[in-house]
C-alpha cells in the first residue's frame, strides 16, 4: 500500500504540479537588480548564503545565492523584466 501511495503521489506531482518542485540540482545564481528589488531581497532572501553588493552602475546591485533549480525561478526572473539583468546560472556539484 505504501508503495502504491508513493507512486500515486509521484504521478500527481508530475501531472498536476511539475513546476513547483526542485529538480534536485543546485544553481549558483548571480544577477544584477535595481535598488528596490535589492532592498526586498535583503528582507526576503533567496538563500541563506545570499550576498548583495553594489554593482558598477548607480542604483544596481549584484546578488549571489545558491538556489534549487526549478521552473518557478525562471518564471520569477522573467517576470521582473528590466529590473534584473546579467543573469548567470552555474550548476553546483553536491559534496
Amino acid at each position: 500500500r505504501a508503495a502504491r501511495r508513493a507512486s500515486d503521489l509521484a504521478r500527481y506531482v508530475a501531472q498536476e504540479h511539475p513546476m513547483q518542485f526542485p529538480t534536485g540540482r543546485r544553481i549558483a545564481l548571480t544577477m544584477e537588480v535595481v535598488g528596490w528589488l535589492a532592498r526586498h531581497l535583503e528582507e526576503r532572501k533567496l538563500a541563506a548564503d545570499q550576498t548583495i553588493e553594489p554593482a558598477a552602475q548607480k542604483n544596481w546591485f549584484r546578488v549571489r545565492a545558491t538556489v534549487d533549480e526549478r521552473d518557478q525561478l525562471d518564471w520569477w526572473l522573467r517576470g521582473l523584466g528590466r529590473n534584473v539583468r546579467k543573469i548567470q546560472k552555474r550548476y553546483v556539484r553536491r559534496r
